[in-house]
């Protein structure tokens, strides 16, 4: 199959695959510029903050390579915040809003986040221009009902995050159920396969517990280089 992918001036895409025949070639792709995410940490485990473009040397097959451009941790953040606010999360709830509060509390005032909501629907609660105090304001008012389109809100994260460059992340609060989604989980792993934004998931509920709903979050984190996190502490 081969599949194409093209992003328009006005940021949407478009979309195609074709299914051919078996050939008797190997298909190759040439890249002109590779973009690389790292976080740097040391033996025990703890990460090295404020390294400059002098400490990072890129190889490719033992052989160097230059680098073009490169986005240190000082720079601004484009953020996406996805929180699930269907039935299911009803217990879970009180403790989600509180984590989510933290987890805002705890960015900068450079970084640019976009609060969304979703249930069988996807709400903007708080729009990337929107000041901290309003972002926090918003997640307090975060109620439990209806179904879940999780696989539709990830890749709405992902169209918002694909509009600017730098520095991206998409992070999900959520316990990993889909119920309702237009799109399925197979679309939205090939969308993260295309997309240079990792995915970050704050199991909550459900996803903690339950075997089936863990192997979703880590499928998800990890095919984009992200991470899932399980704890119901919310200070960690």
């Amino acid at each position: 199959e081969i599949r194409a992918v093209a992003v328009l001036a006005d940021g949407s895409r478009l979309v195609d695959a074709v299914r051919t025949q078996a050939a008797g070639f190997v298909p190759t792709a040439a890249a002109e510029v590779v973009q690389v995410a790292a976080t740097v940490t040391d033996g025990g485990g703890a990460r090295v903050k404020g390294l400059g473009r002098a400490a990072v040397r890129g190889f490719e097959d033992g052989e160097r390579r230059e680098l073009t451009h490169f986005i240190g941790q000082d720079s601004e953040r484009e953020i996406v915040v996805a929180v699930d606010m269907s039935a299911s999360m009803e217990p879970a709830m009180a403790t989600c809003r509180e984590a989510v509060r933290r987890f805002l509390g705890g960015l900068r005032t450079v970084d640019r986040v976009t609060l969304l909501a979703f249930n069988d629907a996807i709400f903007t609660v708080a729009r990337r221009e929107a000041t901290p105090e309003a972002r926090l304001r918003a997640a307090d008012r975060l109620r439990a009902w209806g179904s879940t389109a999780f696989h539709d809100v990830v890749l709405r994260g992902l169209d918002l995050l694909d509009r600017h460059r730098g520095r991206r992340a998409l992070v999900l609060f959520t316990d990993g159920e889909d119920m309702v989604s237009h799109a399925t989980a197979q679309d939205v792993v090939r969308r993260i396969e295309t997309s240079a934004v990792p995915v970050y998931v704050v199991a909550q509920g459900r996803g903690m517990r339950e075997a089936g709903l863990k192997r979703t979050l880590d499928r998800i984190a990890a095919v984009g280089g992200g991470r899932a996190f399980y704890t119901d502490r919310i200070e960690e």
